[in-house]
């Protein structure tokens, strides 16, 4: 229960900085706190203490981390060539979700 506690807390805070940071439009702070590994290091750490396979977890979350990385390629040249938000967000979490599908499906992702 304490690990739960634990994470509900660093969670939210988590989120209520990002919510200050991008209210008063700070974007390099907004960016540090979406970039912060700390839900990698609390994985690593539950992966750790229950004995599961660290290997896995490591290259799962780099091509993720890769995937996401597209992501905001995509979102960023979209905003560039069409200039609207919600599309180009709906256009990056499309290409997301297609290509993790097959990274699945062709077990790149295990």
């Amino acid at each position: 229960m304490k690990n739960y506690l634990l994470n509900f807390l660093i969670g939210g805070i988590l989120t209520a900085l990002l919510y200050y940071y991008s209210n008063k439009n700070n974007t390099i702070m907004s960016s540090i706190i979406v970039s912060i590994p700390i839900f990698f290091i609390i994985g690593y750490i539950f992966i750790c203490n229950n004995n599961g396979n660290l290997d896995k977890y490591i290259t799962n979350t780099m091509v993720i981390w890769t995937m996401s990385v597209v992501f905001l390629i995509i979102i960023y040249l979209t905003l560039m060539f069409i200039d609207n938000k919600i599309l180009s967000l709906i256009i990056g979490n499309i290409f997301f979700i297609l290509l993790l599908y097959y990274f699945i499906e062709i077990k790149i992702i295990l």
